[in-house]
């Protein structure tokens, strides 16, 4: 919800606000109006981090589900069908789609289309081996479960050391950021006469490049840590049921 163009637009008119009003830089009221606008996305990257993560993560315990009802001899639909009522709740609604559908279709196509609901490298990987041992009736599907949810565990636990280790370079970065500010705005309160070269047309030039490195560096340490695109597997056609 922080991404809705009504918030966006209220932070970037408000601090642009403030920085006309303190010092009536063409250049700082343009920067922090789309500093205010683009807040929302770097304030909810570790929220939307930390979701992908549980989600990866209740797959790996949703497949332990499925393979737990199976060796109450049951088979690998009805297993799909009793985890819905315990899936866990960051796929929940996603479990409890691919049942119903189970129950109307085919549930290798069902399970295809949980896999593009669901939207995740680990969710794609268990689809796949479910879709084979389906498909092919394997057997000793209790074994084969067993090894997904591990694999699954494993690619969890490798993402959670990435983003621990990423956590440091913006935890490092944010310092930087806030230290220049406080220093910018010490200045702006105690020492305006310091500032005040800014005010001339060579000094808005100077705040534009001072600005724009200031953005480049926040982008590349975006881009920098965003994931690599990876290749989906089991997507099911939009148009489908």
């Amino acid at each position: 919800r922080v991404g809705r163009p009504a918030l966006r637009i209220t932070l970037g008119v408000g601090l642009a606000v403030v920085a006309l009003v303190v010092t009536r830089w063409p250049v700082l009221v343009i920067a922090l109006f789309v500093a205010g606008a683009a807040s929302p996305s770097l304030v909810g990257r570790a929220r939307r981090t930390k979701q992908a993560l549980d989600r990866s993560e209740a797959v790996a315990s949703w497949i332990e589900m499925l393979r737990d009802t199976m060796a109450a001899a049951a088979g690998l639909n009805d297993a799909v069908i009793a985890s819905a009522r315990v899936a866990p709740r960051a796929i929940s609604a996603e479990v409890n789609a691919l049942a119903i559908r189970s129950e109307h279709q085919p549930l290798s196509a069902a399970l295809r289309r949980f896999a593009a609901d669901v939207d995740d490298p680990v969710a794609d990987s268990a689809v796949a081996a479910l879709v084979l041992a389906n498909d092919l009736q394997a057997r000793h599907l209790g074994a084969v479960l067993t090894q997904i949810a591990a694999n699954a565990r494993d690619h969890v636990a490798m993402r959670q050391r990435v983003e621990a280790s990423r956590e440091r370079t913006y935890a490092s970065a944010k310092f930087v950021v806030i230290v220049t500010l406080a220093f910018a705005l010490g200045l702006l309160v105690f020492a305006r006469d310091y500032l005040a070269p800014f005010d001339s047309p060579a000094g808005q030039i100077t705040l534009a490049v001072v600005v724009a490195l200031f953005a480049s560096a926040a982008w590349a340490l975006g881009r920098l840590g965003r994931p690599a695109p990876v290749a989906r597997l089991n997507v099911a056609d939009p148009a489908g049921p």
